[in-house]
């Protein structure tokens, strides 16, 4: 599923970096966090199991497993592994909704990438042209702001 609409790249692109920055800043910020507790309260007791406890539940699975037993150089190599994975997944998700709303891309009538990092346009594919929108969604429970591209076929 080759993807040569540069746009679709540069949002993407746009996406690993801010991903990065934000897994970087929370593994330090929860590693920070986890010292202040282990000094604040008598290892094993009640209070420090509440706090940990806590602590968990505020970070999500790869943050709390990248901030234990890693070197800094083995610690970024492992989040930039899952990173890039998560944005490769991400770009074959968006061209396949694109494909299945209008077949083949074509070309980008109009995308863009806006000042937020959203994208939005139009795209043509074989069967016709869609409408891509993108809208940040965060939600109950979730620990990271994220984006979700809407694709509708114009009738």
């Amino acid at each position: 599923m080759e993807n040569n609409l540069t746009e679709i790249k540069e949002f993407i692109n746009q996406w690993r970096i801010k991903a990065l920055n934000y897994y970087r800043q929370a593994i330090e910020d929860y590693s920070k966090r986890y010292d202040e507790i282990c000094n604040n309260y008598k290892c094993w007791s009640e209070e420090f199991k509440t706090e940990i406890r806590k602590l968990h539940d505020e970070y999500n699975q790869i943050v709390r497993q990248l901030s234990y037993g890693y070197s800094d150089r083995d610690r970024e190599e492992r989040l930039q592994k899952i990173i890039n994975r998560e944005a490769e997944a991400k770009e074959k998700k968006l061209i396949a909704r694109v494909n299945k709303e209008v077949g083949s891309i074509v070309k980008a009538l109009s995308l863009k990438i806006g000042v937020n990092g959203e994208l939005n346009g139009t795209i043509q594919g074989e069967n016709g042209i869609c409408r891509i929108e993108t809208i940040y969604a965060g939600g109950y429970n979730i620990q990271c702001l994220h984006y979700r591209v809407l694709v509708h076929k114009y009738e």
